[in-house]
């Protein structure tokens, strides 16, 4: 992973994070270009560099498969809301 994150990618994932956390389902693509302002091929070019980072796994024929991933989470989150076995 890179040191520095693009800031439309650190929304993308502060969303998809957000939505984990109040248990809803990850945004979908329409609702990241509105967020982001953003066209669709803008926002899959930012969700596979995501993948290619290890912060998200999405499987782009699938609806419903966007989830940020135990490295996007990271270790203090995952003690706080005691999960740290579904990624150890």
């Amino acid at each position: 992973m890179t040191s520095a994150i693009h800031p439309t990618r650190l929304r993308i994932l502060a969303e998809i994070m957000q939505a984990n956390q109040d248990q809803r389902p990850a945004p979908t693509m329409r609702e990241l270009c509105a967020i982001t302002q953003r066209s669709a091929t803008c926002i899959v070019n930012h969700l596979k560099a995501l993948k290619a980072d290890g912060l998200v796994t999405w499987d782009m024929n699938k609806t419903g498969t966007l989830r940020a991933t135990c490295r996007a989470i990271g270790p203090d989150a995952l003690a706080e809301r005691n999960t740290a076995s579904r990624c150890g």
